[in-house]
């Protein structure tokens, strides 16, 4: 039984990996990726508020500040996601920021949930950590492309904070469902409030010129995240979360499918950080 739910959890997050990566590629893909992070978030509060009436829901007083934790990571995610994507190529910010997340996964995870990390997890932080130092922006990058690393590490942070949280929501009683939901409600007018005018301007104009792949990518990023939590119900933070990078590898080939040409040594640190994805999914 438990080894059978431990393969459903892992199958759940190599497809919220996929999900994720395709969202994010939507995002890019737009002229406005701050616009459109937010128009794309705004598409999963519409999403689950048609959703969330028709299935069961579980909810505890325990869960109340994970799920508001969880809200402030997504918050920041998209805030921090859109100007990374605005500024720097989405494979290296893809493959970066989800490495990130990992790398502060693990340590959360044993603190708070005490989930001890598998020899292979030490080797797959290993690749990781090579990975990014191979993936940090070229001397001759312009000033713009220079000033994505920073963001892109902040939104590997701001993963890493949404997934304990959802992590400790679920471990405190609540459901999955509800815990995207009520993080989710909190996020988005949270990210309303704080919105510049001119990205406010550029998530409505998204909405209107582009209302059908919003929707599609909010389809696609609620999939994720909420398989993500049901995830997260069943094994530990850290390999959900390298399970889904995965998704890494996905994110490589859109990129060369936008026309992102990284140098050999930053396709080098890509591999580098998929390679240490796989240790993980070997392992599992």
């Amino acid at each position: 039984m438990y080894r059978a739910a431990v393969d459903a959890a892992g199958l759940m997050a190599l497809f919220s990996g996929v999900f994720h990566a395709g969202w994010n590629v939507i995002a890019k893909r737009s002229l406005e990726p701050r616009g459109a992070a937010l128009a794309i978030l705004t598409a999963d509060f519409v999403i689950m508020g048609f959703v969330t009436p028709f299935v069961p829901h579980a909810i505890t007083w325990s869960a109340v500040p994970w799920i508001a934790l969880a809200a402030i990571g997504e918050a920041g995610y998209v805030v921090s996601l859109g100007i990374a994507l605005s500024k720097g190529d989405l494979g290296v910010t893809y493959g970066v920021s989800r490495s990130v997340a990992l790398l502060a996964v693990w340590p959360l995870g044993y603190i708070i949930f005490h989930d001890v990390p598998s020899s292979a997890a030490w080797v797959a932080t290993g690749f990781l950590c090579v990975g990014m130092l191979l993936c940090q922006p070229r001397s001759s990058d312009t000033k713009k492309s220079l000033m994505s690393w920073p963001w892109t590490i902040a939104t590997g942070l701001f993963v890493g904070v949404y997934h304990t949280a959802y992590k400790g929501s679920v471990h405190a009683g609540a459901d999955a469902i509800t815990t995207f939901t009520g993080s989710i409600a909190i996020a988005v007018p949270l990210l309303w409030l704080i919105a510049p005018r001119e990205v406010q301007r550029s998530a409505t104009n998204v909405v209107r010129t582009q209302w059908r792949t919003t929707l599609l990518a909010g389809v696609m990023s609620t999939a994720s995240f909420v398989l993500a939590v049901l995830a997260l119900s069943m094994t530990q933070s850290g390999r959900v979360l390298g399970l889904r990078n995965g998704s890494i590898g996905y994110a490589a080939l859109f990129a060369l499918w936008l026309g992102e040409r990284p140098s050999q040594r930053q396709w080098l640190g890509l591999a580098t950080l998929f390679a240490g994805v796989i240790v993980l999914v070997i392992a599992a």
